[in-house]
């Protein structure tokens, strides 16, 4: 009887948690209840290439991100840099995304991606 009860109670816990998810995603995120409604996302991507001049010195990378604009939402931002710091910092209203490495040298590549996604009003305007 136990074990019914466990069971039924895990099935509840799985079932309440998928649709608290699916209306989060929905008001956030506007995402569609139902199939053939579109949205209209973009994936920004940036690659920064450059050559260390001097052998194991610091670097320092600062590099201009986009910002929250009207009818826009940012979704995700990800970075692909290896063995470098990342932190992303407001430098006089602008938002900056600034790579850190203590000792580097030769070619130097740093990745930057972001996901938008238009807001349903915009959308209805398209």
């Amino acid at each position: 009887m136990i074990s019914r009860g466990v069971y039924y109670l895990v099935i509840a816990l799985l079932l309440i948690t998928g649709i608290s998810l699916m209306c989060y995603q929905h008001i956030t995120y506007s995402v569609p209840w139902l199939p053939g409604k579109k949205n209209v996302a973009w994936d920004i991507e940036a690659k920064i290439t450059f050559q260390a001049n001097k052998e194991n010195l610091p670097v320092k990378v600062s590099f201009a991100i986009p910002t929250q604009q009207p009818g826009y939402k940012v979704v995700n931002e990800t970075s692909a840099s290896p063995d470098y710091g990342l932190i992303y910092k407001d430098v006089n209203g602008q938002q900056r995304a600034e790579w850190s490495k203590r000792l580097a040298s030769g070619n130097q590549t740093l990745y930057y991606r972001v996901e938008v996604l238009a807001d349903e009003a915009f959308n209805n305007t398209l």
